[in-house]
């Protein structure tokens, strides 16, 4: 007999208080037959998956859950409370990207699933929200920040109020350029720019999608973020935007692969930045189905290049 089943779901987005953040996400679901007849006290296996950005995004969490339905065909499970497949349920960035949860059940209890479909998590527990931003505090103690790339400046405290320059160590990196008037997200009166990460996170990565044009094609300073999310969605693990976006650095999660504009200019200020070797860096501007844009740092010289090539990788942040 084919077995289509629906799920009415219920998914209690509220933490309890305790000290730490609980770990877990209640579900509660009904389990029926194509037929709308409920599966009453019948073990079954369910599969979550939590996806990054979009609905078809990035796996960051894959469980599996055995239970049996209660009489009326209920059950009761804490997503995060699993046989793990993939990832860490509380290494999960609920601040950063839109969260989608699949949803897959095996009537039989065995491992032959059917897809129930992909929601959006609306809203997610508060405390698991706060147990996945990481705050620090300046080492001279007068700045606090926040994963988010937000920080606090306490007035008057030392060398914190004073705007950084080219080149100087600050947010987890290096000062790779300062934002002048004309460029984008540039504001009168305040400090802002590109912090470049301080040495490469490859040596040899592919772009990835080879053959596919996935609108990644952003190529202005203050774009390589949005680039960034969606290469990483669309191409996966092992490409250089993905290696980015994973990427935990001395307490920020907010890194990126620069556009090829802010690419540009880690490429002219590199003396100041260091660490960079003579040879091809990975922007994340999308060029053609079959090529994206980077620049060999021996001679600037930039265009297209197929995507299966294995370049350099230099992360950045704004600031």
């Amino acid at each position: 007999m084919k077995h289509i089943l629906s799920l009415l779901m219920f998914l209690a987005l509220v933490g309890n208080c305790f000290a730490q953040a609980p770990q877990g996400i209640p579900y509660q679901a009904a389990a029926r037959n194509s037929s709308g007849a409920i599966l009453a006290s019948t073990a079954i296996s369910v599969r979550f998956t939590i996806r990054d950005s979009v609905a078809s995004g990035a796996i960051k969490y894959r469980e599996t859950q055995n239970v049996t339905t209660t009489a009326q065909g209920m059950f009761n499970v804490n997503v995060g409370q699993g046989a793990v497949i993939t990832g860490t349920f509380s290494a999960i960035k609920w601040g950063v990207n839109a969260k989608f949860m699949q949803v897959e059940l095996d009537p039989t209890g065995g491992s032959s699933y059917i897809d129930m479909g992909t929601h959006q998590l609306m809203s997610v527990p508060y405390a698991l929200v706060s147990g996945s931003l990481k705050l620090m505090v300046s080492t001279s103690g007068d700045t606090l920040y926040s994963g988010g790339g937000n920080y606090v400046i306490v007035p008057g405290i030392s060398a914190a109020n004073t705007p950084p320059t080219l080149g100087a160590s600050y947010g987890g990196g290096k000062v790779a350029y300062i934002l002048l008037p004309g460029d984008p997200g540039y504001i009168a009166g305040e400090t802002h720019g590109l912090i470049a990460a301080t040495s490469d996170q490859s040596t040899a990565t592919i772009w990835g999608c080879n053959g596919t044009l996935i609108g990644s094609t952003l190529s202005a300073l203050g774009s390589g973020a949005t680039n960034t999310t969606i290469v990483s969605a669309a191409c996966g693990a092992g490409t250089a935007a993905r290696l980015c976006a994973d990427l935990i650095l001395n307490g920020y999660s907010d890194w990126y692969l620069p556009s090829i504009a802010e690419l540009q200019k880690l490429y002219t200020n590199r003396v100041a930045i260091g660490g960079f070797t003579t040879g091809t860096y990975w922007s994340s501007t999308e060029g053609t189905s079959t090529g994206a844009w980077y620049i060999f740092f021996n001679d600037a010289s930039s265009n297209p290049y197929n995507k299966n090539y294995a370049a350099y990788v230099r992360a950045v942040r704004s600031f």
